[in-house]
């Protein structure tokens, strides 16, 4: 689908939901079931220009979502992409999705749970998922607790998903584990040293299992 992006940026009747350098995300627009707009600006010159046309931002967000889906993962509702025409528009491409009010990323959620049976309970659920994606041979190129949303009965989503299939074994091994850098890093002081250790251990455990079992 092609668009005017300063057009469809202007038409939207309700405030920024969120804004970041490379996005912005508001929450009403006149699409179908969709009910929010994500924008995504260009990273980088010209390579963003050129790709955009093949497989822009937001067509790697779309499909990654629904792969993730499709294998049981719980991930952000999305109902199309477009793509800026003009080589050097503002706004590179966008995706409609549907808001997810009411929620927090993940590390937030752990830092305000009371008791650690609950934030185990979303770290073992966040690590079933990364074994998933890994076991499957994709690599999950922004895998941190900042792109999972968790809503008050603590059900989670993954968002800005983005997917790659890695035909090496080792590549994807050292992709994996540099995933569990990215996910210790995210967790920041939101839970102790001894159960971020744990988390990363679960994950290489749920990973081993999982690589097992489909075989």
């Amino acid at each position: 689908m092609s668009w005017d992006a300063p057009r469809v940026r202007n038409s939207l009747d309700a405030p920024v939901a969120n804004e970041s350098p490379y996005a912005v995300i508001a929450t009403t627009a006149p699409y179908s079931r969709a009910d929010a707009v994500k924008l995504i600006r260009p990273r980088s010159w010209p390579r963003d220009a050129v790709r955009k046309y093949f497989r822009c931002q937001a067509r790697r967000e779309y499909e990654a979502a629904q792969q993730l889906a499709a294998w049981g993962i719980p991930s952000i509702p999305v109902h199309g992409w477009g793509v800026a025409l003009a080589p050097r528009a503002r706004y590179e491409s966008m995706l409609l999705m549907t808001y997810q009010p009411g929620c927090q990323n993940a590390r937030r959620y752990l830092e305000a749970q009371p008791d650690s049976v609950t934030q185990w309970r979303l770290l073992e659920a966040i690590a079933a998922d990364v074994a998933a994606i890994y076991a499957r041979g994709y690599h999950h190129n922004d895998c941190h607790l900042g792109n999972v949303l968790v809503d008050g009965t603590g059900n989670r989503t993954w968002i800005d998903n983005e997917l790659r299939l890695i035909r090496n074994v080792k590549q994807l091994a050292h992709r994996f584990e540099q995933t569990l850098i990215l996910l210790d890093r995210s967790l920041k002081q939101a839970v102790p040293a001894a159960m971020k250790q744990a988390f990363q251990a679960r994950c290489r455990e749920l990973l081993r299992q999982t690589q097992t079992g489909s075989r």
